[in-house]
C-alpha cells in the first residue's frame, strides 16, 4: 500500500469518524482491491480507466491496484462532485 502527497493531505484534517471509516476502506483494498463490491468498489473508465474508486459516504477513494505487483496505490480522497475534476 502507497500514498501519494495529495490523498495524505486530503485526509489531514477530516474528522476522526471518517478517518475511521477511511481506515477500514484501506483495510478491505489490502484483502483484495479489484473485487467488485456492489456500488462501494468499482473501476473508473473512460480517461481514467485504470483507475478505481472506493465509495466512503459522500466521498470517494480514488485509487491505482497493480495486479503484477500486488501494490495499491491511494491517490485521492475527495467530496463526490470534486473527486473526477
Amino acid at each position: 500500500m502507497a500514498f501519494t502527497p495529495t490523498f495524505l493531505k486530503s485526509i489531514a484534517n477530516i474528522d476522526k469518524k471518517l478517518q475511521g471509516r477511511i481506515l477500514l476502506a484501506i483495510t478491505e483494498l489490502s484483502e483484495d482491491p479489484i473485487a467488485l463490491v456492489g456500488d462501494t468498489k468499482k473501476p473508473l473508465v473512460g480517461e481514467q480507466k485504470g483507475l478505481w474508486r472506493y465509495r466512503v459516504g459522500d466521498y470517494r477513494l480514488i485509487y491505482e491496484p497493480n495486479e503484477q505487483t500486488s501494490k495499491v496505490v491511494l491517490l485521492e480522497f475527495a467530496a463526490r462532485g470534486s473527486v473526477y475534476e
